[in-house]
């Protein structure tokens, strides 16, 4: 399979090896893991946000539909109902509202039932200074950088962007020579 990529990147450590798995492939310096990339204006207003006091209240992110049980919605309002926690609903029209409104709130509960490999979401919450409920299928909470202090966190995904463009310069590199 190595044949039809020059480079493969992947969300996380667990994506990237379900993904071998499934093909019964090797692993290779040729697959890397990035995470996700934000806009450097994001992650500020986020860092600003971080600061400001939280309402007390745990945020479900209000997906309907098909969406609304791929991303668990009824197993996080059973979770916030079984331990007490005052939560709402809340669906957002823009993403930089989406990032006030997190923001505000508590803790985000998460649970979605497939996996799902580096929801932005989550890691948006904890850069957002939430605390956060989410169930194994978040596959990146496992991932080394996920639980240092939070500006180990903000400096790791600030580094991405950059990270990705030196790779893909080294896979060019080595594609001419």
């Amino acid at each position: 399979i190595q044949q039809y990529f020059q480079h493969m990147f992947y969300m996380s450590e667990e994506q990237k090896r379900i993904h071998l798995m499934y093909l019964n492939a090797a692993d290779s310096e040729r697959r890397t893991i990035l995470s996700s990339c934000f806009l450097p204006s994001h992650l500020d207003l986020m860092k600003e946000l971080r600061s400001k006091p939280k309402n007390g209240i745990w945020m479900i992110v209000g997906y309907s539909g098909y969406m609304g049980t791929m991303k668990g919605v009824d197993q996080a309002k059973q979770i916030a109902e079984e331990s007490g926690l005052k939560y709402e609903l809340r669906s957002t029209r823009t993403y930089e509202e989406m990032i006030r409104t997190l923001g505000e709130f508590e803790g985000l509960i998460f649970t979605p039932q497939m996996e799902d490999t580096c929801p932005r979401l989550t890691i948006e919450a904890k850069l957002l200074g939430c605390k956060l409920i989410v169930n194994e299928n978040v596959q990146h909470i496992e991932e080394e950088w996920w639980d240092k202090p939070i500006e180990n966190v903000e400096s790791y995904i600030r580094s991405r962007p950059d990270y990705f463009w030196r790779v893909i310069d080294g896979v060019e590199s080595s594609f001419h020579n």
